[in-house]
């Protein structure tokens, strides 16, 4: 590329998942990612049946996305992000989820343009969220993060 990257998605489909081999030295560099999806996931109350693919084409997994600090504040993010919610409508998508660390990244997925429809489906305060510790104290796991993770579904 001879251009500055400013902004980068990454995406799949849900019924061909990711290689969590190849994931796992990002978990094991960043612990914490692995536990906020975790919690995410056990805070989704919705029937799997509701939502889930059956097959190739159904729900898009939308896993990353990021932009530049510099570039921040400029609506790339929201441009991207309707790009591809009406690019995965043509191909056939029904929806999209994503799970959110920015609260623009959630405000953008939970309103997205006619006539799609977001939803958020769970979200952890990371400043006040608590587990059991091996000792039996409760724990802020995430502390000193006063972010809101959350999980979004757009329907298509």
């Amino acid at each position: 590329m001879d251009f500055p990257l400013v902004s980068v998605a990454l995406a799949y489909d849900q019924n061909d998942p990711l290689d969590m081999a190849k994931v796992m030295p990002l978990v094991e560099v960043l612990p914490l990612f692995g536990t906020f999806y975790h919690v995410i996931e056990v805070l989704d109350k919705r029937d799997p049946t509701s939502w889930k693919a059956t097959g190739p084409q159904q729900v898009l997994m939308r896993n990353a996305t990021s932009t530049r600090h510099d570039y921040e504040g400029e609506g790339l993010m929201k441009k991207l992000a309707q790009f591809l919610m009406r690019e995965a409508k043509l191909e056939g998508y029904r929806g999209i989820q994503i799970e959110c660390l920015h609260d623009a990244v959630t405000h953008t997925w939970c309103h997205p343009p006619q006539p799609f429809k977001g939803e958020l489906i769970a979200e952890v305060d990371m400043e006040t969220y608590e587990e059991e510790a091996e000792d039996g104290k409760r724990v802020r796991v995430f502390a000193p993060a006063k972010q809101r993770g959350t999980k979004v579904f757009v329907t298509l």
